[in-house]
């Protein structure tokens, strides 16, 4: 059964076979592991029932609210994507939450990892907006900061082609940013 959970006013749909957790919604990133060195973590940590690939996925929803000068969303996802690989492994050996270490277990088990950038912009052009970051400026740098990594990383809005992608995703302004889960 498809898996929809809901993040800045985006409805997320994972396919059949994917195991999914908001990790910034996680016990172990709550209660632990955000106090270690004041770490960040992306919003979704996703991966298949063959653990082939694992994906972290962050999400931003600009759409009503330009992105700050002083953030460097060039600079601060890749920082997010460090903290959580760091979290992820630790959660395997340290979580308290039986079920949340296996899945940091089974995680760190994907021979292959992927970073997805899901970032709303501005419905309608404006000069308000703009400052609104080039989404293929934002991938470049992304390659360049997570080559080590080999993760391959994406820019997408839901405006995008999801067709080989293992979610779809769907602009739900009224869901706001909770952190609801349906199965």
């Amino acid at each position: 059964m498809p898996q929809t959970l809901y993040e800045s006013n985006i409805q997320w749909t994972f396919e059949d076979g994917w195991t999914v957790k908001q990790y910034d919604e996680t016990t172990w990133y709550k209660n632990h592991f955000k106090g270690c060195c004041d770490s960040k973590a992306v919003d979704f940590i996703a991966f298949d029932t063959q653990c082939s690939t694992l994906w972290l996925i962050e999400v931003k929803d600009f759409t009503s609210q330009q992105p700050d000068e002083s953030k460097d969303l060039a600079t601060i996802i890749p920082k997010k994507v460090r903290d959580t690989l760091a979290g992820i492994l630790a959660g395997a050996i340290q979580a308290n939450d039986p079920a949340e270490q296996t899945f940091f277990r089974a995680a760190i088990k994907a021979p292959t990892l992927r970073v997805a950038f899901h970032c709303e912009g501005p419905r309608h052009k404006s000069r308000l907006f703009n400052r609104f970051p080039d989404p293929a400026d934002l991938q470049q740098s992304f390659r360049r900061s997570l080559k080590a990594l080999g993760c391959r990383p994406i820019v997408m809005t839901t405006a995008d082609d999801h067709s080989r992608l293992p979610w779809k995703t769907q602009w739900s302004p009224q869901t706001g940013s909770q952190a609801q889960t349906k199965q």
